[in-house]
């Protein structure tokens, strides 16, 4: 088992995103497009498609460190952990769409990764250190977390267009040299 970074074991994962960019940009802007034109309107494919991308995201980081060396793998290994992800995050968002109010709280988490993200690349990177993201990321996603309990549909409309538009704009890294990724 690997003890190192998960940014580490990440950097593999990254590198096969790399050589299948297309693929994935493709989904991601697919993704971005429901997200921005249909997020509350169809609520529950939106709840859905919200466990599916923090599923996998987490599925992805945790997977992965049970690799020694996960980084130098083949893309075998890439592609099966890319696989078991999904499968995690689909059942992921299937126990979401049963809990409606936990899919609400996973979206605004979501949206407050968004931001502490923006907000890193834009400011918080100054800091040399990575405890100002996560005192960003918890003090946004407390507060997203209380408002996402009141369940207001502007809420879930304005989280909906702003991940959506991340996820549009995030993946022109993987095109544009020296984007940030």
């Amino acid at each position: 088992m690997s003890h190192g970074c998960p940014s580490l074991a990440l950097n593999g994962f990254w590198k096969f995103l790399e050589q299948n960019r297309i693929v994935f940009a493709i989904i991601i802007w697919i993704a971005a497009f429901y997200l921005i034109i249909f997020g509350y309107l169809g609520i529950r494919i939106t709840i859905l498609l919200y466990g599916i991308l923090t599923g996998t995201f987490f599925g992805v980081l945790f997977i992965a460190e049970t690799y020694t060396d996960f980084y130098t793998q083949s893309s075998r290994i890439n592609i099966f952990v890319l696989c078991l992800s999904i499968l995690l995050g689909v059942l992921y968002g299937i126990i979401l769409l049963t809990m409606p109010k936990i899919g609400y709280i996973n979206i605004g988490v979501f949206v407050a990764m968004v931001l502490a993200l923006l907000l890193q690349n834009a400011v918080l990177f100054l800091t040399g250190s990575l405890l100002a993201f996560y005192i960003t990321f918890g003090a946004i996603a407390f507060v997203m977390i209380i408002v996402s309990l009141m369940a207001l549909r502007y809420f879930i409309i304005v989280c909906t267009s702003l991940t959506g538009a991340f996820l549009f704009i995030r993946p022109l890294g993987f095109f544009i040299p020296g984007y940030p990724n």
